[in-house]
């Protein structure tokens, strides 16, 4: 009969680490954790058997199935070995280990020696083979250099039992039971170790992966704000450059019209015509030169918004009427409409000009002659809505959701006689957007094009309206 507290003992203490091991690998999913974990519940099972097989006046059924129980925990240590090491289970040992459990499971109450041999040198040197090949690893942690020497060392303490039963020394069989317990006992705590080491070096490596893109990503961004900052410096220094000797141009221009005019030399050669084609072609350069320098402005953070409390309705109809003329050279009907007879708010004059200027000439180039323009104005919730709407050429569908972004130019066949530079409608958008309101293209209006431009309703205390400045300058600018 067995002594069962000392079994009872160790029961309670393979449970325990059961406990353990299944609570710490739900943090740490690691699969041979899993299989050392299944090893000690084999244990466990075999002390139970042990139990009952003690009373039931140890049977040779119950002996066997507690033997198989006992060998399947050490099939499951090797699983744990092999997972550990990222190898597969060799196919031969698994062939064996099939092919003696049948075997043992009769052997261990028929052929007791022969069942002793399996359990203490057949099946503890597949552990030292597992020791082996770690100590043949290089650069092993420690860790698994101290798992190595626990599956040789005691194994061959197993060697010196099944020596004393060979011998006939009276040994209890409880030493070997305590002998698998610590041996078991130990690889259950490297493995834990070890699980915790790899989590930290994949935390570690995985922080440092993130540390290093995060730093690439900075690097990036600075790269590409360098950038930026240099396109713009460029943009600018070619703007201010063009800008300077176009001014000179159009002075000498100037010069030379008062000269044929004092000097009477009109009927001579038709100057006119190549004053007139230096003029504009002035007036495009100085107007693609403006809004360079505008847009950059804008993106730079330097252009400020001067808002001032002025009626913009009567202001509008005036911008309208005075680019009339404009339109009357092409046969066009330029129209304007409005659902609001006044409405006082603060609004940038010079920025909603350079907006409807940039609008109108859009229009007034891209409606062919007979054609017609309306401008309306409206009230939508808290915003003044003014549309600009022709019977152009229009705008192609798939342009729709890119057409206010830089350069981007509509090269269909219609507009290759009235190229641009691409940045026009770009700036309107940012000078709408400073004002804190939206334009947007009308998809549903077919018959042309519809700009829709909104500006929020807001006064401001404590500051006169003023008069706007004259027009003039910045329509031949805008419309040449």
């Amino acid at each position: 009969m067995l002594n069962s507290i000392p079994l009872l003992i160790i029961l309670m203490f393979y449970a325990l680490i059961c406990i353990f091991i299944l609570l710490f690998n739900n943090l740490h999913n690691k699969k041979y954790l899993n299989y050392i974990c299944a090893s000690n519940i084999f244990v466990i099972v075999t002390i139970l058997l042990l139990l009952a097989s003690s009373s039931l006046n140890d049977i040779w059924i119950m002996r066997g199935l507690t033997s198989t129980a006992f060998i399947c925990g050490i099939y499951f240590g090797y699983i744990a070995l092999c997972n550990l090491l990222e190898t597969k289970f060799p196919l031969w040992l698994r062939g064996i280990g099939i092919l003696l459990l049948p075997i043992d499971f009769f052997s261990f109450s028929f052929l007791t020696p022969f069942s002793v041999f399996l359990h203490k040198i057949v099946f503890m040197t597949v552990f030292i083979y597992f020791g082996i090949k770690i100590l043949k690893r290089k650069h092993n942690p420690a860790s698994l250099c101290l798992l190595a020497h626990v599956n040789i060392l005691f194994p061959v303490l197993q060697f010196g039992l099944f020596a004393a039963f060979l011998l006939k020394t009276p040994i209890n069989s409880f030493w070997g039971n305590i002998i698998y317990t610590v041996q078991n006992f130990g690889c259950s705590m490297i493995y834990v170790f070890i699980a915790i080491e790899q989590t930290k070096m994949t935390y570690t490596s995985e922080v440092s992966s993130l540390q290093t893109e995060a730093l690439l990503t900075e690097n990036k961004f600075k790269e590409f704000d360098e950038i930026s900052r240099l396109k713009s410096d460029l943009f600018t220094t070619l703007s201010h450059e063009l800008k300077t000797p176009v001014n000179v141009i159009y002075s000498n221009v100037q010069l030379f019209e008062q000269f044929i005019t004092v000097n009477n030399l009109e009927s001579t050669i038709d100057y006119n015509k190549y004053l007139t084609s230096m003029r504009t072609n002035c007036y495009r350069l100085v107007n693609l030169v403006n809004n360079i320098i505008d847009i950059n402005k804008v993106e730079s953070g330097f252009m400020d918004v001067k808002l001032i409390n002025y009626d913009i309705v009567p202001w509008l109809e005036d911008v309208v009427s005075s680019v009339r003329s404009f339109a009357i050279l092409k046969n066009i009907d330029l129209l304007f409409d409005t659902e609001l007879e006044e409405l006082t708010l603060a609004y940038d004059l010079d920025k909603t000009e350079k907006i409807m200027l940039n609008l109108l000439s859009n229009a007034i180039k891209y409606t062919p002659t007979g054609g017609e323009i309306l401008v309306y104005v409206s009230k939508t919730d808290a915003f003044l809505s003014v549309s600009v709407q022709d019977t152009g050429i229009g705008i192609p569908e798939e342009l729709h959701d890119v057409i206010f972004n830089r350069f981007v130019q509509n090269k269909s066949a219609l507009h290759k006689n009235h190229d641009g530079s691409g940045i026009g409608l770009a700036l309107v958008k940012s000078l709408v957007e400073l004002q804190h309101g939206s334009i947007t293209i009308d998809t549903e209006y077919r018959a042309g094009c519809k700009f829709v431009f909104c500006l929020p309703f807001v006064t401001i205390k404590n500051v006169t309206s003023s008069l706007p400045a004259s027009l003039d300058d910045n329509l031949f600018v805008e419309f040449y």
